[in-house]
């Protein structure tokens, strides 16, 4: 799925017989996401497969590195898309079409996801297990990734006078901030989820639906009488983790936003002179 978008990216993007190195580094990396993504929901439906074992051991680390494997696909999705705009001819009205779709496709995927954690409760008692949960997140998924990929070509091939950036300095705040956050609770979700469906009785049950609350979910688990020690460090440094990366986000989207205005406090106006030019304005 990761590829069939980005692969698409490539057809439109209107390259010359011999694409630019860039490109070709773009399918290579587009394929890895690819690859990377197959082998992460593979080890999934691995760890959730475990579960009908009751005795089986190392579901949740499984199905937690496979979260984690797709997280990263993700990540190459966006890194494919903008490898395979570079040395692209700069194209305003392409590059917001690019923009428009991904967003689309970002927003349609992310609201899936949602949707689906949220109907846990109802969808496993429908299909009596996971699976189908499981099996729907995975395409939503399959959907935010390309829609990444595609938004980050557009940009890429967006004439630079038009393109919307975010400072500098708030780059890492919200890069690192945004990835601490999703990586917390992609496990926070997955532990939850595992417990519950290794379970299967009312306590496994809450202890999922208090799991899959951010940032406080794992804080009011690891304070009640369910957890062992164990648990409580582990559900307590998680609820930890996505606080932080939920307070670096705001931070950098804080420092954006007033780096962005005091720029727009500095004025200059050039008006014709006697003697030539006068330069005026505000620093």
């Amino acid at each position: 799925m990761l590829a069939l978008g980005l692969a698409f990216a490539l057809a439109l993007t209107g390259s010359p017989t011999t694409p630019p190195p860039s490109a070709n580094k773009g399918a290579k990396i587009a394929l890895g996401g690819a690859v990377a993504f197959g082998a992460g929901a593979g080890m999934q439906w691995l760890g959730v497969g475990l579960n009908d074992d009751p005795g089986a051991s190392g579901r949740v680390g499984l199905t937690t590195l496979g979260g984690m494997a797709m997280v990263g696909a993700t990540a190459l999705a966006a890194s494919a898309g903008k490898k395979l705009g570079e040395g692209q001819e700069r194209d305003a009205r392409r590059g917001r079409t690019f923009k428009h779709v991904g967003i689309a496709a970002m927003t349609t995927g992310g609201l899936a996801m949602a949707g689906t954690l949220i109907a846990i409760p109802v969808t496993q008692r429908r299909c009596g297990d996971f699976k189908c949960s499981l099996a729907a997140l995975q395409l939503s998924a399959a959907v935010v990734a390309p829609g990444l990929g595609m938004w980050a070509y557009g940009r890429e091939i967006t004439p630079w006078n038009e393109r919307r950036r975010i400072d500098k300095k708030a780059v890492p705040f919200i890069a690192s901030g945004a990835a601490v956050f999703a990586a917390s609770y992609i496990i926070s979700a997955t532990i939850g989820v595992s417990i519950a469906e290794s379970r299967d009785d009312r306590l496994g049950r809450s202890i999922r639906n208090k799991m899959l609350v951010p940032v406080v979910g794992p804080a009011w688990y690891a304070a009640g009488p369910d957890a062992d020690l164990g648990m409580a460090i582990v559900a307590s440094g998680l609820s930890l983790g996505q606080l932080v990366g939920l307070a670096t986000t705001v931070t950098g989207v804080a420092v954006h936003a007033s780096r962005r205005g005091s720029r727009a406090k500095r004025q200059v106006s050039v008006t014709p002179a006697a003697n030539g030019i006068a330069v005026s304005g505000r620093f």
